[in-house]
């Protein structure tokens, strides 16, 4: 029987009935918890622990330590089941894509989505599928970075949100999934790099992501001289048109303060314009961006290397 550790790292609210909930706020509640459950322990040996978040969910020292204790664990099992808040699984999961790159067992995240309606709180009756599921993709040796919700595992840079409340709440962006589960579960192959694992611990957020280009005087205060900020990505909507008027202030601002500019969208443009001080970046989910550029501002400030960092398809996460 595989051994399985089991993280603690928020969206365990187990329902029992409607409106009554189990749920692991203490490392004391999950013996509890695991009793309304006895079905995984049937699948695999659990190994437990929790981890005190402090109400701090991608709180960067939070992050760190989960990091640690998977380097400094996952030796000892076959396979690693993170559960997390629904609201923050898309960069979570992308946050340890990142950080822990070619691992050497699976590392499943899954959650509960319970949500509030009509005054009440509906159960998530997916909930225990998804963790008997993800069990399953440990005994498969499916080592990724990987998203179990309902009956689809998803690559942590493809998952997009979609729905509320639902089996799926998740999908791929390009519809292509490391496994489906019906039956049985069935395993897409997928190259893996050969290289060891690697375990990163600096990364930083020390840049902006707007979802619209604001207006010229926004623009003036963030691309300033004396603005903290060298980082500024702006999310161009794919049938937005971009005053040009905005296009060359940015253009000129940047250039003049050495900033750097991403504009970003999900499907492309059509050239790429202002290149030498404005960088386009596509074809990448938009939580796989923002810690794709985190994970490089850990490893460097050089201007030229984020670049490149940024345009090179280091890991599969670009969608073709």
């Amino acid at each position: 029987m595989n051994k399985v550790l089991l993280i603690f790292y928020g969206g365990n609210q187990l329902s029992e009935k409607k409106g009554s909930f189990v749920s692991v706020e203490k490392e004391s509640d999950i013996n509890k918890w695991m009793q309304a459950i006895p079905e995984i322990s049937l699948m695999a040996q659990i190994k437990t622990v929790f981890i005190d978040r402090n109400n701090k969910i991608l709180d960067k020292d939070n992050i760190k330590k989960l990091i640690h204790y998977i380097e400094d664990n996952i030796d000892k099992v076959d396979g690693i089941v993170i559960l997390n808040d629904t609201d923050t699984i898309p960069l979570l999961a992308n946050q340890l894509f990142w950080q822990i790159q070619n691992p050497s067992k699976p590392i499943v995240i899954t959650g509960s989505n319970v949500i509030e309606q009509d005054n009440e709180f509906l159960p998530d009756l997916s909930f225990k599928a998804n963790l008997i599921n993800a069990i399953q993709v440990v005994n498969s040796d499916l080592n990724e970075v990987s998203v179990i919700y309902g009956n689809r595992v998803i690559l942590a840079p493809k998952i997009v949100r979609t729905k509320l409340h639902d089996l799926n709440i998740f999908k791929s962006i390009d519809k292509e999934y490391l496994a489906k589960i019906d039956f049985g579960l069935s395993i897409k192959s997928r190259i893996k790099d050969k290289r060891k694992a690697k375990y990163y611990y600096d990364f930083k957020y020390d840049f902006l992501f707007f979802n619209t280009v604001p207006d010229i005087k926004i623009l003036e205060v963030l691309l300033n001289e004396d603005s903290n900020l060298k980082i500024i990505v702006f999310k161009a909507l794919p049938n937005q048109i971009i005053e040009r008027e905005k296009l060359v202030k940015v253009f000129n601002l940047a250039q003049k303060n050495k900033k750097l500019v991403i504009f970003y969208n999900q499907i492309g443009f059509g050239k790429d314009f202002f290149k030498d001080t404005i960088l386009t970046i596509s074809k990448i989910s938009p939580e796989c961006l923002t810690t794709k550029l985190s994970w490089i501002l850990g490893k460097t400030k050089d201007e030229k290397k984020i670049r490149n960092l940024l345009k090179k398809n280091i890991q599969g996460e670009f969608l073709n």
